[in-house]
């Protein structure tokens, strides 16, 4: 709830907590920690924005957690149905995590509510790590964990500065974890704060450390697109391949192929993806030989202005 309080969030809010409560554990969390604020709670998960829309207005909503790209597409909508967001809804404040925060994609999403957007990091097995104060002067560590940056290689400690794998010892004794390996790419940032927190920050999430892609806030690995492909044999060459446009991740399969394939065969392909990927995946037929020959099989070509 550190990160949940310097954005804004106070007892008696009222917030829509728009992450999946199955699955995975980030809808659970946030509601947990919402509750210790003593913020009422709508779990209202992903999807169906003019029912967000209609919730956001009955309810007087105050806070919003979940991903940025998503409040934006909400706003959108609002704007669609002729609503002015600012004027027509009660959000002040929104915690997003999950997906990297773009000063584009804040800044858009800021004007177009009139909030205040705050972004945390964090894993499945750790919770919230970091996080933005009011001022946005960093991501200040949390105080219920130790947060190293070490060699990815080595597993030593980085001088502070340099960029390394996130490694997280929590102070849990229902859950302890020592020295866990996030997988993450970050560094520590000393510089102090004007919110007068001391605690060292972090300069957010720099990456990968291994070959995992987080894409529309779900990791996916080379291994599960090659699974997927395996009950595909005519396609022998294809690549998985992630862009961004408008805020927001697409997925596309490229496979080689001599001819078209059936629209039966790319419908089956793309109910094969979702079953191990978790997320809509596009199928695009290529003619042979044009995918680049050096077994890259997911290709992250998203660019973070």
């Amino acid at each position: 709830e550190e990160g949940l309080f310097a954005c804004g969030f106070r007892p008696g809010d009222v917030a829509v907590n728009t992450f999946s409560y199955h699955m995975t554990p980030a809808g659970m969390m946030f509601d947990d920690s919402l509750g210790r604020l003593e913020c009422a709670v709508i779990p209202t998960g992903i999807g169906d924005r003019e029912a967000q829309i209609e919730i956001l207005r009955s309810y007087s909503v105050t806070g919003y957690v979940g991903m940025a790209s998503f409040l934006l597409q909400i706003g959108q909508k609002a704007i669609e149905m002729g609503l002015d967001p600012q004027k027509d809804l009660c959000l002040k404040a929104a915690f997003s995590t999950a997906e990297p925060l773009p000063d584009s994609l804040r800044n858009s999403v800021q004007d177009m509510f009139g909030l205040i957007l705050r972004q945390g990091y964090g894993t499945a097995d750790c919770g919230c790590l970091a996080y933005e104060c009011n001022l946005r002067g960093g991501m200040h560590l949390t105080t219920r964990a130790y947060v190293e940056i070490v060699d990815p290689l080595t597993g030593k400690p980085m001088p502070n500065g340099e960029t390394g794998e996130v490694v997280v010892t929590l102070f849990n004794e229902a859950y302890p974890l020592i020295r866990f390996g996030t997988g993450d790419l970050s560094a520590i940032d000393e510089s102090s704060c004007g919110c007068k927190r001391t605690s060292p920050k972090l300069r957010g999430w720099l990456g990968r450390a291994d070959q995992l892609v987080k894409v529309k806030g779900m990791f996916i690995h080379p291994g599960l697109v090659q699974k997927a492909m395996a009950e595909f044999p005519d396609f022998q060459k294809f690549r998985a391949v992630v862009t961004r446009e408008d805020n927001r991740d697409y997925l596309t399969l490229k496979i080689e192929t001599a001819a078209p394939p059936e629209k039966s065969v790319v419908e089956a392909l793309k109910k094969r993806l979702r079953d191990h990927l978790k997320i809509g995946c596009e199928v695009f037929a290529c003619a042979p030989e044009s995918l680049p020959s050096d077994s890259k099989i997911l290709d992250d070509q998203r660019r973070w202005d």
